[in-house]
């Protein structure tokens, strides 16, 4: 029984020292790589947000301002010129809206001789009714070589004037005019959404050399009345 119970604790110190010396060998569980799934960093994600935002904005969204214009007609004019040249182009009126006045004209004919002769015309129409107006030929803008027969600050008083003229054989027209207290402008930009570069500005105010150019956000143009 003796020699039973020393055999069985040799056989444990041999075992003992067998795993002492001759450990099992570990399993390392290899890392696995990320799955691509979009995923980045919060800042990261910031960072390009802004950038792309800084994109839109300079390639996109930035327009040209033209300022410095004497009336509403050379406003227009400049307005045509533009759109004409390719650019996109759009009238504002800055500040706050005012009470609109009312123009009083002849369709515009096809050349400021005609339009010259139209009005010398009317004037001894006038004179022999005796009627007293203020007539001019419009220089610009959409109604080129037009006669006016004043602007007037109500629509009533327009109407009258209408009235005398048609009464004489013409057919007057009555153009409303908007107006604010603030400037008018002419926020215009390259078809292809770039910037208008110098030449390109030298080429439009050239016959207008006393207006200034600006730039801005186009879209703070909603901001302020608009017209086509």
């Amino acid at each position: 029984m003796r020699y039973i119970v020393v055999c069985l604790l040799f056989a444990n110190v041999l075992y003992f020292l067998y795993l002492f010396f001759n450990p099992a060998p570990v399993q390392e569980e290899q890392a696995r790589e990320l799955l691509d799934s979009g995923l980045m960093l919060l800042s990261e994600f910031d960072a390009m947000s802004v950038e792309q935002a800084r994109g839109l904005s300079d390639a996109e969204r930035l327009c040209s301002i033209a300022s410095g214009f004497a009336d509403m007609d050379q406003a227009n004019d400049f307005l045509e010129q533009s759109r004409a040249t390719g650019f996109a182009a759009t009238l504002v009126l800055t500040g706050n809206e005012a009470a609109p006045h009312f123009r009083v004209y002849l369709a515009p004919a096809t050349s400021a001789a005609e339009g010259a002769a139209a009005l010398e015309q009317l004037d001894q129409r006038l004179a022999e009714e005796d009627l007293d107006l203020e007539l001019a030929l419009i220089r610009r803008g959409p109604l080129a070589n037009a006669v006016t027969m004043g602007t007037y600050p109500d629509e009533a008083s327009a109407r009258v004037v209408q009235s005398s003229v048609f009464a004489l054989g013409y057919t007057p027209l009555l153009e409303e005019i908007p107006r604010s207290d603030g400037e008018v402008q002419v926020w215009l930009r390259p078809s292809d959404s770039g910037r208008i570069n110098d030449a390109q500005w030298l080429d439009l105010s050239a016959e207008s050399p006393e207006l200034t150019r600006s730039e801005n956000l186009c879209e703070t143009i909603a901001q302020a009345s608009q017209f086509p």
